[in-house]
């Protein structure tokens, strides 16, 4: 139901969670401690700049039942060369890691590896990809591929991700197709409240 790959491979400032942490410590009131740590569901599917975390939005739970677990990411480490295994488990095969970004804006660790240069390559050169990955401008969930997120760049590309690997890019054919094929706010809403009247068996 919660779309839990929104918030892989987000980096997010220690600074961001230690003042989370000393406003649920100082909470005084019921009301305090919901506002320090939101669990709103508009918060979950989440895509904008981590560095414009909505208030009350740091570290999991993100929502009830949240099993998101946070490890420590330090800047500046290369993996270039490492090789790279698929979190989700669709690929089986261990890939290369070419190019490695941290955009601090989005606050995510970006990746390209060998065999997906390889694909991508066919039609969209290796230095385009690359800076489209430079310039993203925001993310989605994409609505033809579920398990993917979908990007759009300054350059014109968009970037299709797995977990937090270049999975396909290329130039649309429309300048409104990431918003015709991102999957929105008010639809997630919309197939929730959909969900929970089928199970009240409000609807046939």
């Amino acid at each position: 139901m919660f779309p839990a790959h929104a918030w892989d491979e987000r980096v997010i400032a220690v600074r961001r969670l230690r003042e989370q942490a000393g406003n649920i410590m100082a909470a005084g009131t019921k009301e305090d401690m919901k506002a320090a740590q939101s669990w709103h569901l508009a918060n979950v599917g989440y895509q904008g700049k981590t560095s414009e975390l909505p208030k009350g939005v740091a570290g999991p739970p993100y929502h009830y039942r949240c099993r998101t677990t946070t490890v420590a990411y330090f800047e500046g480490l290369d993996d270039v060369g490492d090789k790279y295994q698929f979190f989700d488990g669709v690929e089986t095969q261990k890939q290369k890691i070419t190019y490695q970004l941290h955009d601090k804006d989005l606050g995510r660790e970006l990746l390209l590896t060998e065999d997906r240069t390889e694909y991508i390559s066919k039609h969209l050169p290796e230095s385009k990809i690359k800076a489209a990955m430079r310039s993203i401008k925001r993310f989605g969930e994409s609505s033809i591929n579920p398990e993917q997120l979908i990007a759009e760049s300054e350059n014109g590309v968009v970037l299709m991700f797995r977990d937090n690997v270049v999975y396909n890019a290329y130039i649309p054919d429309s300048k409104d197709y990431f918003n015709r094929y991102s999957i929105g706010r008010m639809k997630k809403w919309a197939d929730l409240l959909k969900s929970l009247l089928i199970r009240g068996g409000f609807t046939r």
